[in-house]
């Protein structure tokens, strides 16, 4: 599940990033166990049809013989994760006697569209007044040195220097 071509999915207020293996709600985190999740991620993906018990067999537990309790438990545990306790369900509803659909609105992102936009920040080497030789080392000593020092920060993307001189 951590290729980088896996979309990220949002519905309501969600975000599902499949190479993260993180589903947010608002931008916090929110608890849902692995199996869980790739349920999630089977229904989204199939949401265009009514997904069948022997289709969640195969995809989620590999054709395991299972109990019927237990892929009820996981959906119930993916309704609990998104909130989804109303009678009237919101994201995922039980078709009786087939299975069951994923029936939000859905868009997808690529995987860098929806990844956390950080600014990208781009250093210009400094103009110096005249020929001063020294100067000059000193103009781009200090582009340098901003470059590693915005660099450190994690909310934002710099550039490299020879980007910056080019």
């Amino acid at each position: 599940m951590r290729n980088a071509t896996h979309p990220i999915w949002r519905f309501g207020p969600f975000v599902l990033n499949e190479a993260h293996c993180e589903l947010t709600k608002g931008g916090a985190a929110v608890a849902i166990e692995p199996q869980s999740l790739r349920l999630l991620i089977f229904l989204i993906r199939h949401r265009d049809r009514v997904v069948s018990r022997d289709d969640l067999v195969d995809a989620i537990w590999q054709g395991r013989a299972i109990s019927d309790w237990a892929i009820s438990g996981a959906v119930k545990a993916v309704r609990t994760a998104l909130g989804d306790t109303d009678k009237e369900r919101a994201f995922v509803k039980t078709v009786h006697s087939r299975g069951y659909r994923f029936i939000a609105d859905v868009s997808s992102a690529g995987p860098q569209e929806g990844l956390s936009r950080n600014p990208i920040v781009l250093v210009r080497v400094f103009r110096t007044p005249g020929d001063g030789e020294g100067l000059d080392y000193l103009a781009e000593g200090l582009a340098e040195d901003l470059i590693v020092g915005l660099s450190r920060n994690k909310h934002l993307k710099v550039l490299s220097y020879n980007t910056a001189r080019a």
